[in-house]
This record gives C-alpha cells, sequence and structure tokens, in this order.
C-alpha cells in the first residue's frame, strides 16, 4: 500500500488504436508500464510493439501519472505520462491517415445536468462499452477503425433512454448531450 506522497498505481481504459475496443494501460512507480490491446473476443495482448522502457528509458523507472485525450483534435487519442522525475512526455499515436473516426461526447459546461452519464457506443448492434461523462471533466471518445456507422445511446435522469446514430467518414466528430438531444 502506498504511504502519503507516493504515486500509486494506475489503470486507464481507452481506444488507444481507434479499433472501437477498449485498451488497457498499466502503470506504477516500480517499473515500465504496459499496454494491453483489446483483440476482440474476449482477449487482451501485450503491444509489444510499444516498449515504454526502451522507446522512454525514464518511464522504465516507473510513472507517476497518466492519461489519454485526444488533445489536438485529429480524432486520435494521444497519451501523457508523468515520470518519477516531474517531466511530462505527450505520446502521439498515428494511425496512419492523419486522422482518426470517432465520436466525443460532451456534456455541456453549463447544463442543468452536470454528470455522471453513461454513454454507451455500439457498431453493428455489438457494444462497445460505457464511459462515464461528467461535464468539463471527462468526455466519451468512441471510435472506429474504417468508415462507417456508429450509435451511441444514454439516459438522462428523468427521461426516457436516447440515442443517435453517426456515419463516421474522415473526421472526427463532437456530439454535446443536452435535454433534448437527438
Amino acid at each position: 500500500m502506498a504511504t502519503a506522497g507516493q504515486p500509486v498505481p494506475g489503470t486507464l481504459l481507452g481506444d488507444l488504436n481507434n479499433d472501437g475496443l477498449q485498451d488497457v494501460f498499466f502503470f506504477s512507480a516500480t517499473g515500465s508500464p504496459v499496454l494491453f490491446f483489446n483483440r476482440g473476443f474476449r482477449s487482451f495482448g501485450v503491444a509489444n510493439s510499444l516498449d515504454y522502457a526502451v522507446a522512454l528509458p525514464d518511464a522504465g523507472n516507473g510513472v507517476q501519472a497518466g492519461c489519454w485525450d485526444d488533445f489536438n483534435g485529429d480524432g486520435i487519442l494521444e497519451q501523457v505520462l508523468v515520470f518519477l522525475n516531474g517531466e511530462v512526455c505527450i505520446l502521439n499515436f498515428d494511425n496512419g491517415e492523419g486522422f482518426g473516426r470517432g465520436v466525443r461526447v460532451m456534456l455541456p459546461n453549463e447544463g442543468p445536468f452536470q454528470g455522471p452519464l453513461t454513454v454507451t457506443g455500439y457498431r453493428n448492434g455489438r457494444s462497445l462499452g460505457a464511459w462515464n461523462v461528467c461535464a468539463g471533466v471527462s468526455s466519451a471518445f468512441i471510435a472506429r477503425s474504417d468508415a462507417g456507422p456508429l450509435k451511441i445511446a444514454w439516459k438522462l435522469p428523468g427521461q426516457a433512454e436516447q440515442s443517435k446514430e453517426f456515419v463516421l467518414e474522415n473526421a472526427p466528430q463532437t456530439f454535446v448531450i443536452k435535454p433534448g438531444s437527438k
């Protein structure tokens, strides 16, 4: 167990390779972080091609914090790591196309409902997972590697479940859920 002032182990979930499946990233203050890609059939594989200890020697000693988000708006998640010495590194992942096919789902910062709200993504009727969305804090990032339809569903307090279909082509999209959104 960590004591006050010590970095604690962490886990991040996100679709790092834009295939519509949630990948898992584990980090701790005592060793190199590890990324597991979701293979899509209840199985994960170690991302051997991304050896953090080799690519980022400082990461081999441990990481005190990390996050994933689409910081530059290209529809592809970037990863931020904070090393034990306090240095920050941003990793950009290129899918070879220069853009990602995804929908960022948010709640308005000044709306009547601030969250948390569970948003679920679907591709061809199959659930891609659920994300907790809070206004100004966290959004859902739901992607797919090829062009095609994507559905999101949510239920605001006191309302029936709602959903929206998107057709993802060659650019990321943003959708803000407001009471009565369609």
